[in-house]
């Protein structure tokens, strides 16, 4: 079992079974470290590839190395570039390219056309400017045989090209996929019940006549299967759903994925009255701030999202985030945002190399064990980012990222080696991790870069797996790590504590994270028939914590973006006597000790939020027992 320092509860079974303790502990406690991963890609000979990612170019190397003929060649990079989640269903390698300025769009965009490519979207995102990008694989791999350089080379050598990087989106914040056929949703929508609306205490209020009525609430999410069914029953019959994959000229979104449409369902629950908007993104910042401004066009006052990422340094900064405090204080927009559910998969430590350079988890460790407990392959991402992000780049370390299987060998895609003399200090792989396997993960300092000086702190995060030291602080996703967005933790409302998953704070920064925690694992007899009882992470807290509001909203139209989130603190049930915390925040969001009443406004009660020194502050790692 976990360790019980962790708070790991039993009603998500699945995530960790008999199987990966076993396997983590029949081999790995404090064990050896097998040999050193090879240098895959080897460094680039053109100085302009430290632009770019070492995964896109691994699929060049691929196709470069491959044997067979040139078309079983081409199949090997295809297969490869599905691995590492490179390319769309057109089988056209997809990247963004990040400019040096806006100016820069027109000569970039002009330049890819020439190579045979094609500019899907161009967003400026708070002085950012971003270009993404699509390349048909053959032309993609085959460029270097008419042109001097690959193709990767030849455009990050063009002026006003910044970076280039994989392109990989916020993912929904549940723990396992949803039932993904229309009969087991309809079975979800006869016979599922959402218990967070008695055990906040929202059909109090419902019964006295505040049902979201007045409100316009906007969600972003991945998805919304089905939901043309279900309109006027479980939905709301004058739902408005918008489809950003199919306005970024890629494949259609609404109906990849159920996730949304359950999310939606709590909202629609809570506050069965409210007008309810609907996007479909794919979690990339600039669908995120399309979606946004569509919602800003139907005057929505909030917004709930149930997907998220960690993709940057997570102290508010990313351009996103940015734009997210921004619009919240221009346009009076409340956002709610799931916390994450990295309390089990993220790990973080000051930096500690050994002779070699690689990173000690443990005294004399140099790897983290971490699998795949499910009897079928699971698609994660690890990535890797330290807290160097504001220093010029000579002096940001240069660290590589590493999975290697049970016996120390490198994994098929399983390596991000990034320059940092050029980018930032994040290393991504995207891999799928076979049935039952365990892998490892190694951190190492770049050979022949600059030794580590001063003291910084890593992170690390997976998804969908669990790690074998375990650090749930600091673990708060993007874009809930922004200023302007309200952080949603998960409670397991059955037994109404902390779940184990849920992602704690404080940021990097030393912010108070997450502000409020709502119910998950509301029960659906649809997924105990597949094998899964719940619709649990903090993917269903967050529209529980989002219908709150809009009831709220309802009662006191003229309550400010501000004073809704001091409400929400003050109507909550601390679940700790100690008073805010960095699981819970300041509570489970709870309306039954409010008195249901048209006007109602925050009173100031609640306490000012707990402020943390974090030049030296070092959380206990948690190993599996």
């Amino acid at each position: 079992m976990p360790s019980k320092k962790t708070g790991i509860t039993k009603s998500r079974k699945p995530l960790f079974s008999a199987l990966i303790i076993s396997v983590i502990m029949g081999t790995l406690v404090l064990g050896g470290c097998g040999p050193n991963p090879t240098d895959t890609p080897p460094t680039p000979t053109a100085q302009a590839n430290f632009k770019v990612s070492s995964v896109l170019l691994s699929i060049l190397l691929t196709y470069q190395t491959a044997q067979g003929s040139d078309e079983e060649r081409l199949k090997t990079a295809i297969q490869y570039a599905r691995d590492v989640r490179a390319i769309n269903s057109k089988d056209e390698v997809i990247f963004e390219l990040e400019l040096d300025s806006p100016s820069q769009e027109k000569p970039v965009t002009d330049k890819i056309k020439g190579m045979g490519g094609i500019v899907r979207n161009a967003s400026n995102l708070e002085g950012t400017a971003k270009l993404r990008v699509t390349v048909p694989v053959s032309a993609f791999v085959k460029y270097a045989a008419t042109n001097k350089e690959n193709f990767l080379s030849d455009l990050a050598a063009f002026q006003g090209v910044k970076a280039i990087n994989l392109l990989i989106g916020g993912e929904p914040l549940e723990l396992e996929q949803m039932p993904q056929t229309e009969a087991a949703l309809e079975q979800v929508y006869q016979t599922s019940q959402n218990e967070g609306v008695k055990l906040m205490g929202a059909d109090q209020w419902q019964a006295a006549g505040f049902r979201g009525q007045g409100v316009r609430i906007g969600v972003i999410d991945v998805g919304y299967r089905f939901y043309e069914k279900f309109l006027g029953k479980t939905l709301p019959a004058n739902l408005e759903v918008k489809d950003f994959g199919e306005d970024f000229g890629e494949q259609p979104l609404v109906q990849s994925n159920i996730h949304g449409t359950a999310v939606t369902e709590i909202i629609y629950s809570l506050a069965p009255e409210a007008q309810i908007f609907v996007t479909a993104v794919d979690g990339t910042d600039a669908q995120y701030k399309a979606a946004i401004e569509y919602l800003l066009e139907k005057n929505v006052s909030i917004i709930s999202a149930s997907v998220g990422d960690h993709l940057h340094a997570g102290d508010g900064t990313s351009p996103i985030e940015v734009y997210i405090e921004r619009i919240r204080k221009e346009k009076n927009v409340l956002f709610l945002f799931s916390a994450g559910n990295e309390g089990a998969s993220h790990y973080t430590q000051f930096f500690s190399p050994d002779a070699d350079g690689f990173h000690q988890f443990a005294p004399g460790v140099t790897q983290l064990a971490v699998g795949n407990t499910s009897a079928t392959p699971v698609k994660t991402y690890f990535s890797l980012n330290w807290e160097q992000w504001g220093l010029s780049k000579t002096q940001v370390n240069d660290l590589d990222l590493f999975v290697v299987d049970r016996n120390g060998n490198p994994v098929k895609g399983g390596s991000s080696q990034d320059f940092q003399s050029t980018r930032s200090p994040i290393e991504v792989v995207p891999l799928t991790l076979e049935a039952k396997q365990l892998y490892y993960i190694r951190i190492r300092q770049k050979p022949g870069t600059p030794a580590y000086t001063k003291p910084f702190r890593l992170h690390l995060f997976g998804r969908n797996v669990v790690f074998q030291f375990i650090v749930p602080q600091m673990a708060i996703a993007r874009p809930a790590s922004s200023k302007g967005a309200v952080a949603v933790g998960a409670i397991n409302w059955a037994e109404d504590k902390w779940i184990y998953y849920s992602s704690q704070g404080p940021l990097p920064d030393g912010r108070f994270k997450p502000e409020i925690s709502a119910p998950t694992e509301v029960s659906s007899r649809a997924y105990e028939e597949e094998g899964r009882e719940t619709f649990g992470g903090t993917s269903a807290a967050c529209p529980e914590a989002a219908g709150i509001a809009v009831i709220l909203k309802s009662a006191n139209p003229n309550l400010s973006a501000d004073q809704l989130e001091a409400l929400l603190k003050e109507a909550t049930v601390d679940l700790t006597p100690a008073g805010p915390d960095f699981a819970n925040g300041y509570g489970r969001v709870d309306l039954k000790g409010l008195k249901p009443a048209q006007g109602i406004a925050p009173q100031g009660k609640a306490p000012p939020a707990p402020v943390v020194e974090m030049a030296s502050l070092q959380f206990p790692v948690l190993t599996l027992q």
